[in-house]
């Protein structure tokens, strides 16, 4: 009976022992799923006044009876912090708006609704332009690219009210469209449109004609969840990581996690 005792204890030792090993070996080859090394800062970003101009000769000629409309942009609490009573109301008088609000703070979300009334033509330039300072100021933090009247990083997050499969038809052949559903608000959905400045106008024009708010008019009748929710994570830090690394990495990853919970069950019998 003892020498069994024994060699129970023998083989337990051994198998922490090689587990120890295998902790070795990740410990010295640490598990990144990101590239750490930060680019080179980049100071080319076109001056707004220049943009302003040049998203005014993109608007096409009024028509008499196109009605006031209006464009649902979503937005970081962070980023909101842009909308100060000067900014929205160079807005105004720029793309010559009807109004601009704001939807409330609060303490359990960050998302905030900001909603331009206006003809639709003018919405169409103002939305752009806020995609250029939200990505060119507000998320250009490091600093490491550019962005030029033609740059094609430019970013609207915009909440649209459609069914999901007629925003999948519609979406179809859209390769810089992206949407999700906005926490449980039934036909409520939030797209991420990416691309230049003028394509941002093109396509927030096609998506704001084809589908209209019926019953997400107010911004009181959309229900924000207490989440967090990342609008721009890739404005701050630009992986070069390739997809196969990053697969290796994540699987390392687990593996690691697997071993850790191992030792710390074998540790507690």
């Amino acid at each position: 009976m003892h020498q069994r005792g024994g060699k129970a204890s023998q083989s337990y030792s051994r198998k922490r022992r090689n587990d120890d090993q295998h902790t070795d070996q990740f410990s010295d080859n640490p598990l990144l799923l990101e590239n750490p090394v930060i680019p080179d800062t980049v100071r080319s970003v076109v001056e707004p006044d220049k943009v302003k101009t040049y998203l005014q000769k993109l608007i096409p000629e009024k028509k008499s009876e196109e009605k006031s409309t209006h464009v649902k942009i979503l937005l970081g609490n962070s980023e909101s912090q842009i909308f100060t009573a000067e900014f929205k109301s160079e807005l105004i008088e720029n793309f010559h708006l009807d109004s601009i609000t704001l939807s409330e703070s609060s303490p359990f979300s960050i998302d905030r609704i900001v909603t331009l009334y206006g003809q639709q033509i003018n919405l169409l330039a103002a939305t752009a332009f806020i995609g250029f300072i939200i990505s060119a100021v507000s998320n250009n933090l490091l600093k490491h690219e550019s962005f030029t009247l033609r740059s094609q990083n430019y970013k609207i997050d915009i909440l649209l009210e459609a069914r999901e499969f007629e925003l999948v038809l519609f979406s179809e052949g859209k390769a810089l469209v992206d949407f999700a559903p906005y926490d449980f608000n039934r036909n409520l959905n939030v797209v991420n449109i990416k691309g230049d400045l003028q394509y941002l106008m093109n396509t927030v024009s096609e998506y704001s004609r084809r589908f209209q708010f019926k019953v997400y008019k107010q911004d009181t009748d959309i229900k924000i969840l207490s989440t967090i929710r990342l609008h721009d994570y890739d404005h701050l830090f630009e992986s070069s990581e390739t997809e196969d690394q990053l697969r290796v990495s994540k699987e390392e990853l687990l593996k690691f996690i697997y071993l850790k919970n191992v030792l710390n069950d074998l540790s507690c019998k």
